[in-house]
């Protein structure tokens, strides 16, 4: 069962948290730490799709850090002081998907964190399209310069390839009978096809060691080359 996690101390009781979690974020199981000290003792019984985290601005990040790794494509949302510099830094450090202010009831707060975790969900589900509205070097780009994690799937025909991103970078890449940098620039000049972003599922070994930017350029260059020796010949 999907799940999602809330980190708090000032969350009142577990059992009238319970309800709220159950309440708006209906079909998930809840799970509740006390505070980003317990992260560590965390322990997913299924794909946790939201995590609603109370933060000071005093807390260390490495906690938060540690979960955006574990979970990229968890809905994140900070409940603090959403008018300190020091929150919207780190909320721009975690990659996270709002961030709700203090003030209020427990409900009320719960309610607008369920809002942003369920949307982001409703987004993620929904990336997907045809090449003809967007070139591959477009969604790379585009997944690169937002700091993704995911897997980009790209079909053409009965052909299938996919690029792996984790962090904002290109680790991994395969194509028909290709693999790495090579499988890369193949799929870059795939003009016609569809494409879909899918759960991350980071490779056993990288086989991309060069920097996104590198990759779109040498692409690029490639294709060009193919192009005025198409004219040549």
């Amino acid at each position: 069962m999907d799940q999602v996690l809330y980190i708090g101390r000032s969350a009142g009781t577990e059992k009238g948290l319970e309800r709220l979690l159950n309440r708006y974020f209906p079909g998930l199981q809840a799970s509740h730490l006390r505070g980003l000290e317990e992260v560590n003792r965390f322990e997913p019984t299924g794909p946790v799709r939201g995590i609603v985290a109370e933060v000071e601005e005093t807390d260390r990040i490495e906690p938060l850090l540690d979960l955006r790794t574990v979970f990229p494509f968890s809905g994140l949302v900070l409940l603090g002081r959403a008018d300190s510099p020091r929150m919207i830094d780190l909320s721009r450090r975690v990659r996270a998907d709002a961030v709700q202010s203090v003030r209020g009831a427990m409900e009320d707060r719960v309610r607008a964190a369920a809002g942003a975790v369920n949307g982001k969900a409703q987004v993620e589900r929904s990336f997907s399209g045809t090449l003809a509205d967007i070139t591959i070097a477009d969604l790379v780009q585009l997944r690169c310069l937002t700091r993704k994690s995911s897997l980009l799937e790209v079909s053409r025909g009965s052909e299938t390839g996919w690029i792996c991103f984790d962090r904002g970078e290109v680790v991994d890449a395969a194509a028909p009978g290709l693999g790495g940098v090579e499988a890369f620039h193949c799929l870059i000049a795939w003009e016609h096809g569809h494409f879909r972003e899918l759960p991350l599922e980071l490779p056993k070994e990288r086989t991309v060691n060069v920097s996104w930017e590198i990759l779109l350029l040498d692409s690029v260059r490639l294709m060009d080359e193919s192009r005025a020796g198409g004219r040549t010949g």
